[in-house]
């Protein structure tokens, strides 16, 4: 026996065709009952009147040039009786006496400065991991030399290897080396002297 759930279901379109019919008609009644309306103009916002004016605008003036104040005038000797005192000097004559120089004058007796001379040479060790590596370059050392042509002082004036294992080489095999000392005429001097110390690989 059919339930009412599933009669309910049977008679579903039925049920759909009349609920479409009366809201149809209802839509109808609306449209007649409620008059048809027009939008009018002042359903429409006021417009905004933009007012442009255009003035006139003085031309741009560039400022006057000045120009740069006269440069002062040399005074130079002249017998022109046109130009002022103040614009002029008076010629000067100068008198060169030719003298007799001395023999310490002419560069006689003055002591002669030598710089000093390489007698033992040291080489510094190549750093291995610098020579793995293939760094090669130039140490600039200024070295100081005592009167006994020791090396006194050691400073590093440039370095093209960029390693700081080359110049600490450098500078270690430079204190080892030995010099004939500068002179001054026959007496021994300290001075300073330039060595450059070259990292290559064969």
């Amino acid at each position: 026996m059919p339930t009412p759930h599933h009669k309910y279901n049977l008679n579903y379109r039925n049920h759909f065709q009349k609920a479409l019919i009366w809201a149809l008609i209802a839509v109808i009644i609306l449209f007649h009952l409620f008059p048809k309306f027009e939008q009018t103009e002042s359903d429409y916002p006021d417009a905004i009147n933009i007012n442009i004016q255009v003035e006139n605008i003085p031309a741009t003036r560039q400022s006057r040039y000045v120009p740069p104040p006269p440069r002062p005038a040399v005074p130079i000797p002249t017998d022109d009786e046109l130009i002022p005192a103040d614009e002029t000097i008076e010629e000067t004559n100068l008198r060169i006496t030719p003298m007799t120089l001395t023999n310490a004058q002419a560069g006689y007796g003055v002591a002669k400065v030598t710089s000093p001379r390489l007698i033992d040479e040291v080489f510094p060790e190549y750093p291995e991991q610098d020579y793995k590596k293939g760094i090669t370059g130039v140490v600039k050392l200024h070295v100081q030399v005592d009167a006994k042509g020791r090396v006194a002082d050691v400073v590093v004036l440039g370095n093209t290897t960029g390693s700081d294992r080359c110049a600490g080489a450098a500078v270690q095999a430079a204190l080892k080396t030995r010099y004939i000392p500068a002179r001054k005429g026959t007496e021994p001097i300290a001075s300073w002297t330039v060595r450059y110390i070259r990292f290559e690989i064969d």
